[in-house]
């Protein structure tokens, strides 16, 4: 059967090498990369809005619950997104920064490399290139033949380096094998996702309820309906707009729904609520009352998080399961669960 790139087992084998075999060197690496994300995020949204923005955006990122909890696993998602938005990040710098040619190339080789990283930790890392670049690409056409050339050469650059380092490193960790395996996988992952039924639609309405807090999730559909009629858009919020639309959709399309499908498009989610509450507190009534406001909103996403870490932390698959095998099984009968001990 398919299985995942190899990134996340060399990352994981690195930390394990230096610190010995243990729960601390298992989960190091993601607790780190759940860090770096906090930055990575701050970086973004002051590429595309300015200090205040960024600044909200990853406070709020560091007191999110899904990113805590998935910063405290052994799993693959939350190194995919810190590499993912780091991609976003450089073409980002590239385009909105007045910044020399051999710089504007130096970022743009930086996104193909960490989209690279991305698409060798998980291959679902596509989808999310995917939709970015569909979006650059008709927007540069609406906008000229100028900006269509010079994004084109922005796809260009950064698409070759993210090819060919991908190509070399599958290549060289196991030679033609290894290339047509991951061909395969990519063929197997992408079927597999609509195999099975795990969750229903509703599901990643609850998931967003607990991975953001109860305040933000209410006040997110106000965001992307405010931020749709919004006048005074600019081309990152129709473009922040278009990547959490078009993934929630992607993602509703698969049958096969986890709370941590949702991690990569997370710090959207935040980066949009930050813009939404920040031009919300510019009104003049509410000026004054802007810190303790956004003191309150951090504070009470704080403790939510500490709530929904506690319960993951107390929760035990038995304790749901248990009932329903003493009622259905046999006490002769040995039941093996994949990940779970008996």
């Amino acid at each position: 059967l398919a299985w995942h790139p190899p990134l996340f087992t060399w990352i994981n084998s690195i930390s394990i090498r230096l610190l010995g075999l243990s729960e601390f060197s298992m989960r190091f690496p993601t607790a780190v990369f759940g860090t770096l994300s906090i930055f990575i995020i701050y970086f973004l949204a002051k590429i595309w809005y300015g200090k205040k923005y960024a600044l909200l955006a990853a406070s709020l990122l560091a007191v999110s619950p899904l990113s805590i909890i998935y910063s405290r696993v052994v799993f693959s998602d939350i190194i995919q997104t810190f590499f993912l938005i780091s991609f976003i990040a450089f073409v980002e710098y590239a385009y909105h920064k007045n910044i020399d040619r051999k710089q504007e190339h130096i970022f743009l080789i930086l996104s193909g490399l960490f989209f690279a990283l991305a698409f060798l930790t998980k291959y679902n890392s596509i989808i999310f290139w995917f939709t970015y670049w569909i979006f650059n690409l008709i927007y540069a056409w609406h906008h000229g033949k100028q900006l269509l050339k010079k994004y084109f050469l922005y796809f260009t650059i950064s698409n070759l380096v993210a090819f060919l380092l991908s190509l070399i490193i599958i290549i060289v960790s196991g030679g033609i094998p290894a290339l047509v395996y991951s061909i395969f996988s990519i063929l197997f992952w992408a079927a597999y996702q609509h195999y099975l039924v795990i969750n229903p639609y509703h599901y990643y309405i609850l998931v967003l309820f607990d991975s953001l807090s109860p305040f933000l999730s209410v006040i997110f559909p106000i965001a992307i309906l405010s931020l749709f009629f919004y006048k005074k858009k600019k081309k990152a919020d129709y473009l922040l707009l278009f990547l959490i639309l078009i993934n929630i959709v992607l993602l509703l399309l698969q049958t096969r729904r986890s709370a941590r499908y949702y991690l990569f498009i997370i710090p959207l989610f935040i980066i949009l609520l930050s813009r939404f509450i920040l031009i919300t507190l510019e009104k003049n009534y509410l000026r004054k009352y802007t810190t303790p406001i956004l003191a309150i909103i951090v504070l009470t996403s704080a403790l939510w998080s500490f709530y929904e870490v506690n319960k993951n932390n107390n929760f035990a698959v038995w304790t749901q399961a248990g009932t329903y095998i003493k009622n259905n099984y046999h006490s002769n009968v040995t039941l093996h669960v994949p990940h779970f001990k008996n």
